[in-house]
């Protein structure tokens, strides 16, 4: 492949959030244990949030409106 040349490379469209990794993505790491549920929220290496879930009948609702508070992210269940 060739390399750009300046001109070339001065009108292409610059990289979105998305091209980049995505690094401004949170996401929601879930740990199931038995009789609670713990979630931590983070993003690039960072907990910015915890909270331990007791399971009954209404985890699962409790659990999606705590997630929903955080603009986007993305879930990972041990």
């Amino acid at each position: 492949m060739d390399a750009e040349t300046p001109s070339q490379s001065a009108h292409r469209t610059p990289p979105t959030p998305l091209d980049l990794g995505r690094v401004h993505v949170l996401t929601i790491g879930i740990d199931p244990q038995g009789s609670t549920y713990t979630a931590v929220a983070g993003r690039a290496g960072h907990q910015l949030a915890q909270r331990r879930f007791v399971v009954n009948a209404v985890t699962v609702r409790q659990l999606m409106r705590w997630c929903e508070r955080r603009p986007e992210h993305r879930f990972a269940v041990e």
